[in-house]
């Protein structure tokens, strides 16, 4: 399966198509997000559930004012092909209560998900916060900060995370990658490759 980000339609949208032959042929790509208001739905990240059902989350400005935030579907095969787009990330905090987005996916099991982004609830000094769901991105749990804040007017973003598939819920063993520009480096501020971890679902992180 392949989700992308697509523009023929009136605005960016979200969509998905699968092969069955190795890529030789592909079925017809089924839209995803169901935004309606605002202009762009885009960045998707696609991770599949142990049965093989596909999982997708993205950003979108369909709240308007509030910027960009973070949404996920996951693909049902009935009509419409997928479920309801929910929205993943909290409102935020002052100084920011807006702008979620460059979110990365991490499936252990059929109903629990882990989902990290780039959040600008903290104002410019942008950082890296995630979310669980245990019943299939229903309900999410509260934005918690994986990235540290440490360093030279720190900035982290672009996460790309990953779940250990033998985890047990309560303690899901995680990996973080983040781009992070805490350095004061003469001539210029550049990204360096930082990890963090959690072994209990992301509740802390080191």
């Amino acid at each position: 399966g392949v989700v992308w980000m697509d523009d023929h339609s009136a605005g960016y949208h979200i969509y998905y198509a699968q092969s069955t032959d190795d890529g030789a042929t592909w079925s017809t790509p089924e839209k995803i997000d169901t935004r309606v208001g605002g202009n762009l739905s885009r960045f998707p990240d696609l991770e599949f559930a142990p049965s093989g059902i596909p999982v997708v989350i993205w950003e979108d400005d369909r709240q308007g004012t509030s910027g960009m935030n973070v949404y996920i579907s996951r693909r049902t095969g009935g009509l419409p092909p997928w479920s309801a787009n929910i929205k993943v990330n909290d409102a935020g905090s002052p100084p920011g209560t807006s702008d979620f987005m460059n979110a990365s996916i991490a499936v252990l099991s059929e109903t629990h998900f882990f989902v990290a982004w780039t959040d600008w609830r903290e104002g410019v000094f942008y950082q890296v916060y995630m979310s669980a769901t245990t019943n299939s991105g229903a309900t999410w749990t509260t934005g918690a900060r994986v990235s540290d804040e440490l360093g030279f007017d720190p900035v982290a973003g672009d996460p790309n995370l990953a779940v250990d598939p033998t985890s047990s819920p309560s303690s899901a063993s995680l990996i973080c990658l983040t781009n992070d520009w805490r350095g004061d480096v003469p001539g210029g501020r550049y990204p360096n490759l930082y990890a963090f971890r959690s072994t209990n679902g992301g509740v802390s992180w080191s």
